[in-house]
């Protein structure tokens, strides 16, 4: 009997530990969910390759488009997701299993869609994949509504959130953390978080002139943390004149019509600064620097100076991190520590938020969210207003899936990026919650109760189809 009951509950363990299926309903026929337009009756709203549309874990990626685009259509009012002659999607679930789609809509049987890998038909796929492409045979696609279906992760309190902003009360008076600096000759370094989050603000001095021969780095300013720019939603903070987080610094002398002075100024890239010879910080060694500035592939190195922040989360999560970005032309960096690149935007990381600019605020005073904020395509590192001012200073949030113990730097490479809080919410592979157990499939195999298949010769007590029977 022990040897009975035991079985039961190994079987009862195994199926609990099993992923929970996950279930996303997107409704398409209101773009402006997504950041879209929404189009007048007899209109449309065009999307390009690349262009995304994004619900929870799931997104609609355009993959192609043809002479007529990937669109928001609207007939009387009436708003569907299109896809004519040439269009294609790809929906993926944040690298999830997806297990089903389902679509509601016109001109969605098999004959009008394609679908790959997976079987599908009438306006249902099911199949096993990280990415399902969808791409339109005949007529035009008209979508309504996707639903999606994956396999959502074993976590740990998904879902709970904590947040964190550097200043206190409604008044926005600054954290006494953000103002102590016990040397102001060295970079400013404070630290913060969560429970789930560790957080450090660095701000190091700026190289200022000197009369050498010995160049040591000299603070313009002191390093006192200050408040900026109040966006509606609070301050941004940061300290004066300790932008431009640089990989080094470089000196070289100041000329006067091609004569030295005895003057010497920083430079952090001489690739483009023709003045050389460039010394190192003794002021004596001669070095060969060709650029100073962080690049995207990590092959400069992280700042070593300048503003910047780092962000170690202790479980997997999303991090959510809003700051001010001084200009829409500045290259703004989400960066994994452990192999110094980039996250890449409008995939590994997205922006939301609005641009800062006196003519869009409402009747309270406070900025407008504009439709959309993105990616510059042939910047795609300068997060953007779409509409309608593409260079103005922006109050952006920078959303991206986050590893524990993984440490993510944020930074504007030519300006401060102004620090103004972070939400982190929780969930990833720590621990199992929230689990469902999927229905049996009814195949009318039969078992006995140590869990060996049998058949109806077999008498007693036997389990078929998920149910107990006496046979």
């Amino acid at each position: 009997m022990k040897k009975i009951l035991l079985s039961l509950v190994m079987m009862l363990t195994a199926t609990v530990a099993m992923c929970a299926d996950k279930t996303v309903k997107i409704d398409l026929t209101n773009p402006a969910t997504f950041g879209y337009a929404v189009p007048g009756a007899g209109e449309g709203t065009d999307l390009n390759v690349g262009d995304k549309v994004v619900s929870g874990d799931v997104s609609i990626t355009v993959a192609t488009v043809g002479s007529t685009k990937v669109r928001f259509w609207s007939t009387s009012g009436a708003i569907t997701f299109r896809l004519a002659s040439g269009c294609a999607v790809d929906v993926e679930a944040g690298g999830a299993n997806i297990k089903k789609i389902e679509l509601a809509g016109k001109n969605i049987a098999a004959t009008n869609v394609t679908v790959t890998p997976g079987n599908y038909d009438a306006g249902v796929w099911e199949g096993s994949a990280t990415k399902v492409n969808f791409t339109r045979a005949s007529g035009t696609v008209q979508i309504e509504t996707m639903t999606v279906t994956y396999e959502a992760a074993e976590t740990g309190d998904e879902g709970e959130s904590e947040s964190y902003v550097p200043w206190e009360g409604d008044d926005h008076a600054l954290k006494a953390e953000w103002v102590a600096n016990s040397d102001a000759s060295q970079a400013s370094v404070v630290n913060f978080g969560t429970a789930n989050v560790a957080g450090v603000g660095v701000s190091g001095v700026i190289a200022g002139y000197n009369d050498g021969p010995e160049l040591p780095l000299l603070p313009k300013y002191d390093n006192v943390w200050s408040a900026g720019n109040n966006c509606g939603d609070g301050n941004v903070y940061c300290v004066n004149g300790k932008g431009n987080p640089t990989t080094g610094v470089a000196f070289v002398e100041v000329k006067s019509e091609g004569v030295g002075t005895g003057n010497y100024r920083a430079c952090y890239d001489t690739g483009n600064d023709p003045e050389g010879p460039y010394y190192a910080e003794d002021g004596k060694t001669v070095i060969t620097a060709p650029n100073f500035f962080y690049l995207p592939d990590g092959s400069t190195g992280l700042p070593t100076n300048g503003t910047y922040y780092k962000f170690t989360p202790k479980v997997d999560g999303t991090l959510a991190i809003t700051g001010w970005v001084n200009k829409g032309n500045r290259k703004t960096y989400v960066v994994k520590e452990s192999d110094k690149k980039a996250l890449t935007p409008g995939t590994e990381v997205t922006y939301s938020g609005y641009i800062n600019n006196g003519s869009y605020k409402d009747e309270n005073g406070k900025f407008v969210f504009q439709e959309k904020i993105d990616v510059v395509a042939d910047n795609p590192y300068v997060p953007n207003a779409v509409v309608p001012n593409a260079n103005a200073a922006s109050w952006i949030t920078f959303t991206f899936k986050a590893k524990a113990n993984e440490t993510y730097w944020i930074f504007c490479a030519s300006a401060q990026f102004g620090f103004g809080g972070y939400k982190f919410t929780t969930g990833g592979a720590s621990g199992v919650s929230n689990v469902t157990v999927a229905p049996a499939v009814k195949d009318n195999r039969i078992f006995n109760l140590s869990g060996q298949q049998v058949d109806e010769s077999y008498h007693g007590v036997v389990i078929k189809n998920g149910k107990k029977y006496i046979q």
